[in-house]
């Protein structure tokens, strides 16, 4: 496992979930903004580019955080928003 995201494994007791299932729990950046994206996937190229992951799991990587910064993107939007139609209602009353 690169060093990406720390992760630790954890069991889960056996009533709560099926059986041979593990969760990951991942200590690293908060991935919240665009900026710690960015960030986080700079990190994966330098990574790539040294031979410390391959370019396989580098471009996985790199797709799972694209995923995230554009789910991130939506939800600014969808604040963003949110925000205007209130003040707009609020002008419009």
């Amino acid at each position: 496992m690169s060093d990406v995201a720390e992760m630790s494994v954890s069991t889960v007791p056996k009533n709560l979930a099926p059986p041979n299932v593990v969760l990951l729990r991942t200590r690293g950046p908060e991935l919240s903004n665009l900026t710690e994206v960015r960030k986080e996937m700079s990190k994966v190229y330098r990574l790539t580019r040294k031979g410390q992951i391959n370019s396989q799991e580098g471009a996985r990587y790199i797709y799972m955080l694209s995923q995230i910064g554009k789910t991130v993107e939506m939800i600014d939007n969808d604040q963003r928003i949110e925000a205007l139609e209130r003040a707009l209602g609020r002008r419009l009353k």
